[in-house]
């Protein structure tokens, strides 16, 4: 897979598209993420439970997002909202994955 063919899924917007997402998060307590002033909205399914924490200051960002599944828990912090993500080359060998599907 080539990453312009994921590189999409960065943005919200193209992934969701136009179709109206149904959620039954409920509102938790206030807090702040990283100083920034922030409302939880949580989720519960019988496989997931998810915290999203969205700014309530400037634009609505989500700023992390809190997972917990049978298989374990994880986190996800989200920053630098509007700046282009720094890429490097990277050093030594370079797997070229185009050649691995011809």
């Amino acid at each position: 897979m080539v990453l312009k063919e994921v590189v999409h899924f960065c943005e919200l917007e193209k992934v969701l598209g136009d179709r109206h997402v149904r959620s039954n998060a409920t509102r938790g307590e206030s807090t702040t993420i990283d100083g920034t002033p922030a409302i939880a909205l949580r989720e519960r399914n019988d496989k997931q439970q998810v915290t999203a924490y969205v700014a309530t200051k400037g634009t609505p960002y989500i700023l992390r997002l809190d997972s917990s599944t049978a298989h374990g828990e994880g986190t996800t912090q989200f920053r630098d909202f509007g700046k282009a993500p720094a890429a490097q080359k990277p050093e030594g060998d370079i797997l070229d994955t185009a050649a691995l599907t011809e």
